[in-house]
C-alpha cells in the first residue's frame, strides 16, 4: 500500500511541475507577444498547451495552473497570430519585394551573373506577377 501512494504522490508532483511549467511559458507567451516578438511566443505558447495537457495524467481535471497555461498559451498564440496577419496585410507586399530584391543581389554576389540567367526571370519579376 505504500508503495502505491507514493506512486500515487510522485504522479502528482509530477502533474503539478508539468502545470507550473505550462502556466510559466504560458505567461512568458503572452509576455513575449507585447514585445513584439514572432517566433518565440509560437513556441513558447504552443509548449505552454501541451505541458498544460500532459499534467492532467490520469487526474479527473486539469490544475489551475495549467488551466492557467492554457489561457495564456492560446492567448500569447492568438494575439501574435493576429499581429503577424496584421503586419503582412499592411506591409507583405514591400516585404517580398525587398525579399526578391535581396535574393537576386545575393545571387547575383554569389555566381557572378543574375537571376534572370540562372532562373529564366529576376525572384522581384516574379514576386511582382505574384502580387499584381
Amino acid at each position: 500500500m505504500d508503495q502505491m501512494s507514493s506512486k500515487t504522490n510522485s504522479r502528482n508532483e509530477t502533474g503539478q511541475r508539468l502545470a507550473m511549467a505550462a502556466m510559466t511559458l504560458g505567461i512568458l507567451a503572452t509576455v513575449t507577444t507585447l514585445t513584439l516578438t514572432l517566433y518565440l511566443p509560437l513556441i513558447l505558447g504552443s509548449l505552454a498547451i501541451l505541458l498544460a495537457l500532459l499534467s492532467k495524467g490520469t487526474a479527473a481535471s486539469l490544475k489551475t495552473q495549467a488551466i492557467a497555461g492554457i489561457v495564456c498559451g492560446i492567448a500569447g498564440l492568438a494575439i501574435n497570430t493576429f499581429i503577424i496577419i496584421i503586419v503582412f496585410s499592411l506591409y507583405g507586399g514591400d516585404i517580398m519585394r525587398q525579399s526578391a530584391r535581396i535574393y537576386d543581389e545575393m545571387v547575383e554576389d554569389i555566381y557572378g551573373m543574375p537571376s534572370e540567367e540562372i532562373l529564366g526571370e529576376s525572384m522581384e519579376d516574379i514576386v511582382e506577377e505574384l502580387l499584381d
